[in-house]
């Protein structure tokens, strides 16, 4: 995309190199050397491990992927959605998971069947290759019995976090936080509801990039009853 509205899709995907596996939640980052590091979920059977591979041009194959995040070392169920934003020499890194057994408690809401208590963990890296001892990040007492598919980025030095947030009763919405550490955050503040009115029940999966120094333009997967309906956008300005 030239404008960071409308994309155009490319003929041959980015990633193919895993026929058996499942990949999930990839997240593109542009390095101080100009080239791309890619972040993604890989499930070969065993749970979702998060991988990085790079690529010095767009159009070119990626490098070998390396094991980034190995689940197994904390959390019990899979972990994804790594989301990475740099200070300084420091690489910040966000992923979803659960530190609980998952899988065995789940219960069926109005339009959701949730499987597992998902939150958001944090840890830092000083490459940006290898992350581990995750932690948490501090919330206000919230609600929410699942947090997920967020997104992170800075701006004036402060750390925002757009997540989407599962209470149990209404349905998945956008909330924003905000973090002068990286680590402890601010209350949530709802900033986006589905549209009920039109078939909408759930916002999943954010993703925003700078359109200037203002204005932020999110992207994020709808979903209808039981099916996801597609990537929509909104315009986030402060």
């Amino acid at each position: 995309s030239r404008d960071g509205i409308n994309f155009e899709k490319t003929n041959t995907p980015v990633l193919d190199m895993f026929p058996l596996a499942k990949c999930y939640s990839a997240e593109a980052y542009l390095q101080d050397c100009g080239c791309i590091r890619l972040y993604f979920a890989l499930n070969d059977g065993s749970g979702y491990k998060i991988f990085r591979s790079s690529v010095e041009d767009p159009q070119g194959p990626l490098s070998e992927p390396k094991l980034t995040v190995d689940t197994s070392a904390q959390f019990s169920h899979s972990v994804h959605t790594l989301r990475v934003v740099k200070s300084g020499c420091i690489y910040h890194g966000y992923v979803t998971a659960s530190s609980n057994g998952g899988r065995s408690q789940s219960k069926k809401y109005k339009h959701y069947r949730v499987s597992a208590d998902f939150r958001i963990f944090h840890a830092t890296s000083e490459d940006g290759k290898t992350f581990g001892g995750f932690k948490e990040i501090a919330l206000p007492q919230h609600s929410f019995i699942n947090i997920y598919g967020h997104s992170v980025f800075i701006r004036d030095g402060i750390v925002y976090l757009i997540f989407t947030g599962f209470d149990g009763e209404a349905g998945c919405t956008l909330h924003i936080s905000a973090s002068h550490d990286f680590v402890n955050f601010s209350e949530p503040r709802k900033l986006f509801e589905p549209e009920e009115d039109k078939g909408e029940i759930g916002m999943y999966s954010t993703c925003v990039i700078p359109l200037d120094h203002d204005h932020w333009r999110m992207f994020y997967a709808s979903r209808a009853a039981w099916k996801y309906r597609g990537i929509a956008s909104a315009l986030v300005s402060f």
